[in-house]
């Protein structure tokens, strides 16, 4: 198992302690907006994580956190070079 550090928007923060995203949930700043859950690392998880898009960051773990912006960087990569080829005609 893994602990996993998350950070969220002032406007999600709420939302996610009153309808915690795992029993393991515990929150560790109110101010900062952090919470942590003890996981077992799948690809649920990062779904679940990228449902929250920017919403959301990973602190802990650094490979988890490192996962994540690396599948951020693709998907941006792949809408980014979609730009060229459209263009808009009507």
């Amino acid at each position: 198992l893994v602990t996993v550090i998350l950070k969220f928007d002032p406007a999600r923060f709420p939302y996610i302690v009153s309808k915690p995203i795992h029993p393991s949930q515990e929150v560790i700043s109110e101010e900062e907006h952090t919470l942590q859950i003890t996981v077992r690392p799948n690809k649920e998880l990062e779904a679940q994580i990228f449902s929250y898009g920017p919403q959301v960051e990973v602190l802990e773990p650094k490979w988890l956190r490192q996962q994540i912006e690396e599948k951020i960087a693709e998907t941006l990569n792949k809408y980014l070079s979609g730009k060229e080829d459209c263009t808009e005609q009507q």
